[in-house]
């Protein structure tokens, strides 16, 4: 649907804007955090751990080793490589839910939210630190 973002928000509001409604949303599509920097957004997604073992009995001595490596799984959403924000209508199982996308290399889902008003609130957040992020680069 078309929406021209507003920016009638101060920076520090948007950051709170966007850091509660991503919060706030359905927990299928919340992340575990989120932070607003001035070049990315960062969804975490807590922390993944792949690791191995192996062992060996001589007699009647186990002898083992094991490694795991832990890293933090998470999704950075870079400034420089958002296009366009573009609010979706979407109906589901019979009920309206509206969409906020951010378009760039990828498409990124970033909110779901029934409410109408909440899109636009975070269309304007996002463009808001847009709009700050082109700023500091002149």
């Amino acid at each position: 649907m078309k929406y021209q973002p507003e920016t009638d928000i101060s920076y520090s509001q948007a950051v709170h804007v966007i850091d509660r409604l991503i919060m706030e949303q359905h927990s299928d599509w919340r992340p575990d955090f989120v932070e607003v920097t001035d070049r990315f957004i960062l969804l975490g997604y807590g922390s993944v751990t792949q690791g191995g073992a192996s062992g060996a009995f001589i007699g009647n001595v186990a002898i083992g080793a094991h490694s795991s490596t832990t890293r933090v799984a998470s999704d950075r959403i870079y400034f420089e490589s958002i296009d366009d924000i573009i609010l979706y209508s979407w109906k589901r199982k019979f009920r309206q839910w509206y969409v906020v996308s951010l378009l760039g290399n990828n498409r990124k889902h970033i909110l779901r939210t029934r409410s109408l008003e909440e899109a636009k609130q975070m269309a304007n957040a996002l463009q808001v630190i847009l709009d700050s992020y082109e700023n500091s680069k002149k």
